[in-house]
């Protein structure tokens, strides 16, 4: 996962001024934003990097 890198949108949540999108532990990853468009744009694109890596995303764990 140290190639899962989302890009910078108006509504990440800032962290003593430094956006922070996502948070990574072992093979889990949190995706954040301050309102549902980034939160969406951010899903987006986590998608597109889970297809290319033949990923997969179990249902329990997404909520």
């Amino acid at each position: 996962m140290s190639d899962f890198i989302l890009a910078w949108h108006p509504e990440d949540i800032e962290l003593n001024g430094v956006p922070i999108s996502n948070v990574e532990h072992a093979d889990d990853i949190l995706v954040a934003s301050g309102a549902p468009p980034g939160f969406q744009t951010h899903l987006n694109h986590s998608q597109l990097w889970r297809d290319c890596q033949k990923a997969i995303t179990t249902r329990p764990g997404t909520f």
